[in-house]
């Protein structure tokens, strides 16, 4: 059994979309490309296979599974201008430029949203470094 890894992207430009491709380049296909004009940050969910990504024209976070169906609101029209996103455990954090902040809600229905951090120069990115978020391979 061969096992495909992927890395994932964003592109803003005329034709707004995500894709993604094997890490040697190959298989490269466009998984999203329909109803976003900013996808900003990306961030995997290893546990249960999904792709989140933000959208700071359109103001939302939505999720897919990791080739790009079965796409889902997480939240949506209330976020200012939502950039980057990473995961811990069942909770979803994102920094927003414009009120420069950090924030957090459940990964899986957008609910118990709260804002972690405020007052922050340039949120330009947020991290989370676990074992869960690197897996262990040969």
């Amino acid at each position: 059994m061969v096992l495909l890894l992927y890395m994932y992207w964003t592109d803003w430009g005329e034709t707004p979309r995500i894709e993604r491709a094997g890490m040697d380049g190959s298989t490269r296909k466009v998984i999203v490309d329909s109803d976003i004009y900013w996808p900003n940050g990306l961030t995997i969910d290893l546990e249960e296979q999904k792709l989140y990504w933000a959208d700071a024209k359109l103001s939302f976070i939505h999720r897919a599974n990791l080739d790009g169906s079965f796409r889902q609101k997480v939240v949506e029209g209330s976020l200012t201008h939502p950039f980057a996103l990473t995961l811990s455990g069942d909770t979803l954090y994102w920094t927003d430029w414009q009120t420069r902040s950090i924030h957090a809600c459940n990964k899986r229905t957008g609910e118990k949203r709260k804002e972690i951090l405020r007052a922050l120069y340039s949120p330009m990115d947020i991290q989370v470094l676990s074992p869960e978020r690197q897996p262990y391979s040969e």
